[in-house]
């Protein structure tokens, strides 16, 4: 889950992404991987299983660059089909973050350097149904290509003669049937 439309304003306090997914089939989450750069503070992902529970998955209060890492569940969590994979995180690109790097603060957008900005929260799910794999692969890989064309397209407006990503999302286009664009 996560944003690639990231556009955080300089003395923003409290930029927020949210995401969601709803699972096709039932899985079993192994692990999770919070990934965000400095400006991020705040980091919370939960499961809303379909009779309305809300199942906390991940909850970092004072985020910390260095703590990219993959976490693995203890208890591995069971979601069933229908459930809804949430995440949010706050960003502060005031001068009153102690994180950021930029004095005085400036706009950051999306990226993969370290001075700009990445919001992202991955799982590692099985499904319970080894013939469900393939299902929940093309789900979520249709959902994944809208959000890289989304992110290209916001990049492209502060970047508009970025040839890479003209082409990148040219590809992406193409993939999706969006010729005319």
């Amino acid at each position: 889950l996560g944003s690639k439309t990231i556009d955080i304003e300089a003395g923003a306090e409290n930029y927020v992404i949210e995401d969601r997914y709803v699972l096709p089939v039932d899985v079993d989450m192994l692990a999770v991987y919070p990934h965000a750069h400095y400006l991020a503070t705040e980091m919370e992902g939960w499961a809303k299983l379909p009779d309305g529970t809300r199942h906390p998955l991940l909850r970092i209060s004072d985020w910390n660059f260095a703590w990219q890492d993959e976490y693995r569940y203890d208890e591995q969590p069971f979601l069933p089909k229908g459930t809804a994979i949430e995440m949010r995180f706050l960003y502060d690109n005031s001068a009153s973050n102690p994180g950021n790097p930029s004095d005085p603060p400036v706009r950051v957008t999306y990226g993969w350097q370290a001075a700009e900005e990445m919001g992202d929260l991955w799982f590692q799910v099985v499904p319970r149904r080894s013939e469900d794999w393939m299902l929940l692969y093309r789900d979520f890989s249709s959902k994944e290509r809208t959000a890289q064309i989304e992110g290209y397209e916001k990049q492209l407006e502060t970047q508009p003669k970025d040839h890479e990503k003209q082409n990148a999302l040219g590809n992406l286009y193409l993939e999706t049937g969006e010729k005319e664009k």
